[in-house]
């Protein structure tokens, strides 16, 4: 058993359709929250639909006294769309969110029984500051995965169809003029995944190399003093800090392009 165990490194191949498989499995655990956010969320996606059916009838006509009724009618139902889609807003996001921690918490004690049963070698290898950054930072990062990614794609996908049909519906030569970008997307997408993936494992390591980085100088104060290394571990900690702001801002600034 020994001999399998390696050192924590920082890029290793990841199987996503295996990752995301695993995920599904914690988060099926909550079957009844994920069956109330997937309920919430359909109702949220089909809004934005409505939304822009009811705004093109009440543009087409005004508000000319003629359909003074029927535009106050359009009016009032509007009004009921806006605030059917704040609830079901709500509603989602607070289901998904429910569903992420305890995902994160479930999978944050399923890892730490992992690290118990591990032989000595492990921790040899390991420092104990990168073990305890991948179980409070890595695992915190999968909360995102699955309510930012989770929550999106059902949101946006779910809405994608309502519009697309509703272009149908209202005149089909432009909509199909609309799916010639759609090759453009998609290779524009099939660029930019990688480096999204890229940036968030650059983050997560270095946010890693922060909890080992200060751990280790406030553990080691007696040494640090000995020898005078005060203003190595400063700037040692000054330079892991911006390294971690490079890579957020790196991160964002892919997050904003593929918004």
């Amino acid at each position: 058993m020994a001999k399998n165990i390696k050192k924590i490194t920082l890029l290793q191949s990841i199987d996503l359709k295996y990752l995301y498989k695993r995920l599904f499995k914690y988060t099926w655990q909550h079957k009844f929250i994920l069956s109330l956010s997937l309920i919430s969320l359909v109702v949220l996606s089909l809004t934005n639909t409505a939304f822009l059916v009811i705004i093109k009838k009440i543009t087409d006509h005004g508000f000319s006294s003629e359909v003074g009724h029927k535009q106050v009618s359009l009016a009032f139902l509007l009004l009921l769309i806006m605030v059917i889609r704040a609830l079901s807003g709500l509603f989602s996001s607070y289901f998904m969110k429910s569903i992420s921690m305890r995902t994160v918490e479930s999978i944050r004690c399923d890892l730490f029984k992992k690290i118990m049963m591990l032989p000595v070698n492990f921790f040899d290898k390991n420092s104990s500051s990168h073990i305890v950054s991948k179980i409070n930072n890595d695992v915190q990062q999968l909360s995102n995965v699955i309510t930012d990614i989770g929550f999106n794609f059902i949101k946006d996908g779910i809405s994608f169809i309502g519009i697309i049909s509703y272009m149908l519906y209202l005149d089909w030569r432009l909509t199909f003029t609309f799916f010639l970008l759609g090759p453009l997307l998609i290779f524009y997408l099939k660029i930019m995944s990688p480096r999204l993936r890229n940036a968030g494992t650059v983050s997560q390591h270095a946010m890693g190399e922060l909890t080992m980085s200060s751990d280790e100088a406030i553990s080691g104060q007696r040494i640090v003093k000995i020898f005078g290394s005060n203003q190595y571990e400063v700037n040692r900690f000054i330079k892991i800090s911006e390294k971690i702001r490079k890579a957020q801002t790196k991160l964002v600034r892919i997050i904003a392009l593929n918004s």
